[in-house]
Order: structure tokens, then sequence, then C-alpha cells
């Protein structure tokens, strides 16, 4: 089994203001997307017949995440800095959403542009991702030829994410356990032949000696210590993601299932699963993955799983907005929501919302937006 993780991180600095960018590619058809709630059945009157149709509501399948620390207010300025996931908390990144896509409400009422001066930012530079390969070095995959296999995909998916467009933000680390806790094998690094060493002989002297599989017990560790982990000085907005490989088999029961499945649901870790292994337990593989799952090819292969993975976790760190707004309101508590509509293409609409309270003290206006041209 191998766990490939990434998290991203967005400086609040150095970021350039647009009103657009171009909506990401749909996911390959070899990895499976979460899915939202399925459509209720159709209602039916006292004869049996289906009531008439009524025009629902589009669901909510657009999450925004306000980033740690980063609501900041300012005189009558409100800022938000926030990132958009796709149907679950930590799901796949969704980018590309422009400023024509928000409608601003404050106290429960769409805010008047002409009052409500506003700015929103859709790229960023200087954003850092730190991608962890965590890597099962239990009896099942501690075998010459599962090891193999096993570094080739995680070789495979640094040389994909390194050769993308913003190879300069993402960094590396290797991470292994067996049927005990996780063990660091590399930090943080940007060189592939590091990389490519460890990844070589990831058992050293620790690993590869306990034939039990500590599966749900590393991952719920591997989200905690993504959660704790400290920004970079000049990156102070982070977003993380676990790409996880493995046959779906826990053994050591350090944790159960359902404890791993809540702490992976409560928290904004994008959880990606690759199944390893024919005999895999699909299923549980799938449940582990909130994000999406990614099944070998017909031949057990997991190097076209790990590249397609590697296609989509690049976009960690396109996914965050700042929206910047000059309330005309004076003194007391108010709301200021964020509704978002996205139309990804001709068929898939994504709407999702975000509500942030604040506090004025000041009685006249100041803000250092520019005035709107109307």
């Amino acid at each position: 089994m191998l766990v490939v993780a990434a998290s991203a991180a967005s400086g609040a600095v150095a970021y350039k203001a647009t009103d657009s960018l171009q909506p990401t590619d749909p996911a390959p058809a070899s990895v499976t997307d979460a899915k939202p709630a399925g459509a209720e059945p159709k209602a039916e009157g006292d004869d049996g017949a289906a009531k008439p149709e009524t025009k629902a509501e589009e669901p909510d399948n657009l999450v925004l995440n306000l980033q740690p620390g980063a609501f900041v207010q300012q005189g009558s300025k409100v800022t938000i800095t926030f990132s958009a996931d796709k149907l679950v908390k930590g799901g796949d990144a969704v980018e590309g959403i422009r400023a024509e896509d928000l409608v601003v409400y404050e106290d429960g009422e769409v805010a008047s542009p002409s009052e409500g001066w506003r700015r929103f930012t859709s790229s960023f530079r200087g954003v850092r991702v730190n991608h962890r390969l965590l890597l099962d070095l239990s009896g099942s995959m501690a075998t010459e030829k599962q090891l193999a296999a096993l570094a080739r995909a995680g070789n495979r998916y640094v040389e994909k994410v390194l050769g993308t467009k913003d190879s300069g933000d993402h960094f590396f680390a290797i991470d292994g356990f067996d049927g005990g806790p996780v063990v660091p094998i590399q930090t943080y690094t940007q060189d592939p032949e590091i990389l490519k060493q460890a990844l070589a002989n990831p058992c050293g002297t620790t690993l590869c000696k306990d034939p039990s599989t500590n599966l749900f017990g590393a991952l719920s560790r591997e989200i905690s210590s993504f959660e704790a982990e400290l920004p970079e000085a000049d990156a102070p907005i982070s977003e993380r993601a676990i790409v996880l490989f493995t046959d779906g088999v826990d053994q050591a029961g350090v944790a159960s299932l359902k404890q791993t499945v809540k702490t992976n649901t409560e928290t904004a870790v994008h959880v990606y699963t690759i199944t390893v292994g024919a005999e895999a337990d699909q299923e549980r593989t799938a449940t582990l993955g909130k994000t999406g799952n990614a099944p070998p090819n017909e031949t057990g292969d997991i190097t076209k799983a790990a590249e397609a993975i590697a296609e989509r976790t690049p976009a960690l760190a396109k996914h965050f907005y700042r929206f910047e707004y000059c309330t005309p309101k004076r003194g007391g508590k108010h709301e200021l929501k964020l509704k978002v509509r996205h139309k990804v293409d001709d068929k898939l609409v994504l709407t999702g919302e975000l509500s942030q309270p604040f506090e004025l003290t000041n009685t006249r206006f100041d803000c250092d937006l520019p005035r709107p041209r109307l």
C-alpha cells in the first residue's frame, strides 16, 4: 500500500487581481469522484400518479472553505480568502470561479455594487504545495514485486506533478508505516533524484519489520498531522490532500474504519485512494477516498492510476479566492454572505455559499478600494 499526500499553501502577499480563470478540465475517466446524496424519488398522489414536478433549488455541491486567519476587517473593508472544493469538504479543487459567479448578501439582502465596492482575486503568486508520499510497508506490500511497483508509481507521480506549469510551487516528502506508527523517511524536497533514492529503499532499518497493517491508524495520524502542520512564513494559507494507495485491509486495529471516516469527513484534507492488488477491498478503498478513487488497470499496474491523480492535485494551488468588500454599514453586528454559482460545462453547475459575521465600530466610511465604474 502506498499513500501520496499533498498540501497547498497560498501566501497572503504578492497576489494578482483577476476576474476569471479557465475552468478545470473534467476528471480522468479512471477516477471516480465522490458522489453527492442521491435524488429523491418522485412523489405520487393518492391515485398513484406522479405529482407535477416543481422546480427544485440547485443543490449545494460546491464547498467554500474560509482559510484559517484569512478573514480581515479594516475600517469599512471586509476581506475573505477562501478555497473551493467539489461535492464535499476536501473534495476536488475547483478552479475558474469568476467575479460574475458571486452574489453578495449583507444582513440577508442582496448588496448593491454602487454602495458596497468590491474586488475579487482569483490568481495568486507565491503558492507552495507540499506533497507527502506515505508508503505502507507491511507484510502484504513489502514484497520485492510490490515495492518495485510502488516505487514506479511514486516516481511517476512526482514526475507528473513537477512537469506542470507551476512546478516550482511543489515540494515532496516521504513517510512510511507497517503495523506500527508513521515513520518519516524523507523531508520535503524538490529534487526528484533524492526522492527516487528514498523510494528505491524505503524500508531502512525501521520499517518492513512488522507484518501487520496499521492502515486506519496511519491514515488518521496523517490527516491529524496535516491539520497541525504549521504553514511556511511566506505562505500562511494552507491546503492539504492525501492520495492513498491501498488494498483497503487493516490488521492492527489501532483505529476503526468508522473513526477514520469520521476524522476524514470532519476535516478539509483532500483524500484520494488508489486500489492496489487483485484481491483488494475496492469498496472500503473507495470509502476512504472521499475525494475520489482510482483503480489499477487490467494488468494491475498502478502507475496509470498515479498519473490520473497527479493530473488533479496540482489544482490545489489554484483554487484560492479573495473577496474584498467595502460595506456601507456603520456600527453594529452584521453578516456577509457569498453565494457562488459556477458553471463548469453545459451540464454541470456548482453552487455553494459562505457566511462571515463581523462587527463595525466606525462611524464614517473608511475603505481603500477604488470606486467602481458603473
